[in-house]
C-alpha cells in the first residue's frame, strides 16, 4: 500500500491544525490547541506533515550501501548523519547543523 505522495504541509486553522498533501487534500487533522497545548500540537503536526520525508531519508540511508560503493565507512557515516540530520530539522521546525 502505497502513501499520499508528499510534501505534505499543516496549516493552523480556529481550532486544529491540518495536514494536507500537495493539492491541499486534508490527510490528517490534530486537535487540542489550548494555551497549554498549542505548541505539542504544533509539534505533532510538524511530524507527521513530514513523514514523506522521514521515510524518503530512510530510504535513502537503507540504500546507501549501493550508493556509495568503494566509499569509506567514514564517508559514508556523513552522507548518512547529514540525510538524517536533514530530516529532524524538518520534522521538528529546528535549523539542520551538518558535522
Amino acid at each position: 500500500m502505497n502513501h499520499s505522495p508528499g510534501p505534505w504541509t499543516f496549516h493552523e486553522r480556529s481550532s486544529h491544525f491540518q495536514i494536507q498533501n500537495e493539492a491541499e487534500f486534508p490527510l490528517a487533522e490534530v486537535y487540542g490547541k489550548s494555551a497549554f497545548s498549542r505548541g505539542l500540537c504544533e509539534a505533532n503536526a510538524r511530524l507527521i506533515a513530514a513523514a514523506p520525508e522521514l521515510l524518503a531519508a530512510f530510504q535513502r540511508i537503507a540504500g546507501l550501501q549501493e550508493e556509495m560503493d568503494g566509499t569509506s565507512f567514514e564517508e559514508a557515516f556523513l552522507v548518512a548523519e547529514n540525510i538524517a540530520r536533514a530530516a529532524i530539522a524538518l520534522a521538528t521546525g529546528a535549523n539542520a547543523i551538518h558535522a
